[in-house]
């Protein structure tokens, strides 16, 4: 400008405003009463419940993850009264648009801000055309995780499946007659024809039938019916045969487990949310040989925080996440783990070795007509409408047809080994695939995409559903924001080759030779790198099907296996059949991570169930210990002092906890600010063990790492402690206004072993004093060796009283 730039700048800024004002109100409308946020209501909840949370310095539980699994987990275990639950994510929140709309998926899968960018090693037998010949293995990273990104598919998988958990691996529990209730539970299925023995409609889940169907759908369907499949329900008593595929979508909107469960339900109300947070490790403390962990480290902007969970820490970040934090913490292959100098290792596990996953090729498949589609799903004025106000239209819907059947290798015809899926990509519409993921001819993969972008075709995905390849997952590095190095070994079995070939040449044989030719033709341009044959139909040339397997074979992002579940008596399993982590107490594992192998189906139902299932196991364990009688689960508040939780254990056993005592509130002694001190009683039942052997020890240090130091005993040989007193005593330099001392109080038998595990270190701050002066004294009733002995809880204290 031949002037002073101020004056432009000002005039710029105003048209600026303008252009931007202009191009909105032309895309959702020129009138005003339109030139809003459509789905405010709905964004402010998912913002609300993004970080919604009590801060504490401990919990009952924390979950790690809240993903298709660990929102059900998380809820569930919120739901039981008295119990606090922190629930660790670390994507953000939903949105309202991009995550609700079914119409929206492929945008989805192309955020980086809601996905985890998990890529799988070179594979010599796939992927060639990628970049860096590394396929992609996008997983959720965001509330509700790949249930609030993925396709919204419903397929459980086939009963023998689930059956062969519990014949094969010793996994008592996990039958499909025993599993059953449990996808029952999560499911809220819509559609009046399905079969109420096999489906559930008063979960939280939304699971629906689409309305409206694309015409060329329809005929693929009906050329597979002429060719003699059944239409069937893949999640009734067979899967064999053709499904327009339910999914996980109710009102026009997603079914995410975090919609479902977490925002627009009323299961757990007082669950404790923190998204953004990053778990980077799992805390385990040495119990006298015996490792248990208590809590977890992780990050959230740019600082770090440790959270202390008072009885379980449940793991459930994915088939790729859960295994990489168990290594970081030191639970996995102990050479490994060494490798990357990561001391002490708690288990020497299988941890991150089995991984199954399933194999895909994509084939674009043209449509000759466009009137033979229904229109593309656009963020219009029109399209938002109808899915906000009426359940309909391209946002609102995102169905699929399937093959569930056979390959040459799979003679068992009820137990299904290759799907192929059939989606309609519209001409402009949101479903373009994005041909920057390819990394090798990049001029021919640009003219291949144009040729796609300006034609409506058919996704048809033809993807192996029981491969017998087995890979692994390992630690790049012992830095945890370092993704995991994830080996699948793709196609290393033959029969996973022949499957997959007999699938893409099936695939190409219902173009070329059935009824649905009159409305798809296959695409005259061969995948980059690959060339047909030179006469013959396309479904007869097997060069060209080992071609495109070898350039664009993919992931179909199903993975599972890393931290396989078993018997007891199975020494390849990294949790039990109830989901714990073998040799370390007080973790488990709960997703998709834990199934021995691969599932026949898309796993996102799978991931529910397991998320009921493990809840209730949780739930389960927690009431055998504690108690199942809910009128002993209750607050007493003692005057001034306590709150008392009293947990009492069936009529003549009392061998678990029967009282724990949290001090809450200010001592008399009020110069001094902030106390808190939380101390752990127990009892046993004399045929079980002898009180008179149980030991109280208190255990002071400065640092909560190091509790080593052993003041006293309680318990006396009269098994009476009603007038013991014990000084506690501060071993460390005289605290100043400001510093902390730690206290922790366990509990041991005869064998010295645990029994009640580190109730977690607590913080009794200093004014200026020296708390060198300080003890702890038992006041209530005597503590005998009968249940009734604790009837009278209105005497059991706990006082704080200065020399």
């Amino acid at each position: 400008i031949n002037a002073n730039s101020n004056a432009a700048a000002l005039a710029v800024g105003e048209k600026g405003a303008d252009l931007v004002l202009e191009d909105h109100r032309t895309q959702f409308g020129s009138d005003p009463g339109y030139e809003q946020s459509w789905n405010l209501p709905r964004q402010q909840i998912h913002d609300s419940f993004a970080n919604r949370i009590q801060v504490k310095s401990s919990y009952d539980y924390i979950v790690v993850g809240a993903g298709s699994a660990g929102s059900i987990v998380a809820c569930r275990l919120a739901h039981e009264k008295g119990n606090r639950v922190l629930l660790l994510e670390a994507g953000e929140g939903q949105d309202s648009v991009m995550t609700d709309f079914p119409g929206m998926f492929n945008y989805n899968l192309q955020n980086p801000s809601r996905i985890w960018q998990y890529v799988n090693e070179e594979q010599p037998e796939v992927g060639q055309a990628f970049i860096n010949r590394q396929t992609p293995e996008a997983k959720g990273k965001v509330l509700g995780g790949s249930s609030a990104v993925n396709f919204m598919v419903y397929n459980r998988g086939n009963r023998k499946y689930y059956d062969s958990i519990a014949r094969d691996f010793g996994a008592n529990g996990w039958s499909f007659e025993q599993l059953l209730p449990y996808f029952k539970k999560s499911e809220n299925n819509t559609d009046p024809n399905v079969d109420p023995r096999y489906h559930g409609r008063s979960g939280p889940v939304g699971v629906s039938t689409s309305s409206e169907i694309d015409p060329t759908l329809s005929r693929w369907q009906k050329a597979l019916t002429e060719q003699g499949f059944p239409i069937v329900d893949p999640n009734g008593p067979t899967q064999y045969g053709t499904s327009i595929m339910q999914s996980t979508i109710r009102d026009g909107m997603r079914q995410s487990t975090a919609n479902a469960y977490l925002e627009f339900s009323n299961i757990c109300p007082d669950i404790n949310i923190l998204t953004g947070a990053f778990v980077t490790k799992v805390l385990i403390s040495d119990q006298m040989n015996s490792a248990k962990a208590y809590g977890v480290e992780f990050t959230k902007g740019n600082r770090n925080y440790r959270k202390i969970a008072n009885k379980e820490i449940i793991v459930s970040a994915g088939t790729n996440g859960s295994p990489h934090l168990l290594m970081l913490s030191g639970i996995g292959p102990r050479e490994h783990l060494h490798s990357f100098g990561i001391e002490p290792v708690w288990a020497d596990l299988p941890v991150g070795q089995n991984l199954q996953n399933h194999v895909a090729v994509v084939i674009p498949m043209l449509i000759k007509n466009s009137s033979y589609v229904l229109p593309a799903p656009q963020l219009s004025v029109q399209q938002m409408y109808q899915a906000l106000f009426e359940y309909t239209g391209p946002l609102a819907q995102m169905p699929a047809l399937y093959l569930q059947f056979n390959s040459s290798v799979n003679s068992d015809w009820t137990y299904p080994d290759i799907i192929i899926h059939v989606d309609v990509v519209n001409q402009w519409g949101l479903g373009f695939t994005n041909g920057i993921q390819m990394g090798v001819r990049l001029n021919e993969w640009t003219q291949y995409y144009q040729h796609l972008l300006y034609n409506n075709y058919l996704d048809v995905i033809a993807v192996i559903s029981r491969p017998k390849s087995v890979g692994n997952v390992r630690l790049r590095s012992s830095d945890p924001q370092v993704l995991p190095i994830i080996e699948e070994n793709f196609l290393k079995h033959p029969d996973d080759k022949q499957a997959l070939l007999d699938a893409i040449s099936y695939a190409y044989y219902v173009v070329e030779e059935t009824s649905v030719s009159k409305y798809v033709y296959v695409n005259p341009q061969p995948v980059p790198g690959c060339s047909y044959c030179s006469s013959g139909p396309v479904w007869q040339c097997t060069s060209y099907h080992i071609c495109i397997i070898k350039q664009v074979g993919r992931s179909f992002r199903h993975p599972v296996g890393t931290c396989r579940m078993g018997g007891q008596h199975r020494t390849d399993v990294v949790v039990d059949e109830r989901l714990r982590v073998r040799g370390v107490s007080s973790l488990r594992v709960i997703d998709t991570s834990v199934f021995p192998t691969v599932i026949n189906a898309n796993t996102n139902a799978a991931a529910l169930a397991v998320g009921e299932k493990g809840a209730d196991l949780v739930l389960e364990d927690h009431r055998t210990q504690f108690g199942s009688d809910p009128g002993y689960e209750q607050s007493w508040n003692l005057p001034s002092l306590l709150c008392v939780t009293v947990l009492t254990a069936p009529t003549g056993d009392i061998s678990a906890v029967d009282l724990r005592v949290e001090y809450l509130r200010n001592p008399i002694a009020v110069d001094i600010p902030q106390p808190r001190l939380q101390w752990t009683l127990k009892a046993t039942d004399p045929t079980k063990r002898d009180l008179s052997q149980k030991a109280y020890q208190i255990l002071v240090a400065t640092d909560p790492e190091s509790l080593d130091k052993d003041i006293g005993n309680l318990w006396d040989s009269k098994k009476v402690v009603s007038d013991r007193t014990t000084h506690i005593k501060y071993g460390g330099t005289p605290l100043k206004s400001g510093q902390r001392a730690y206290w922790k109080v366990n509990v041991w038998d005869q064998n010295d072993q645990v029994q009640l595990g580190a109730s977690g270190g607590s913080n009794f701050w200093d004014k200026g004093l020296d708390v060198n002066d300080w003890t702890a004294q038992y006041i209530g009733a005597p503590v005998g060796t009968q249940h009734t002995a604790l009837q009278n809880i209105s005497d059991i204290d706990l006082k704080l009283t200065r020399l």
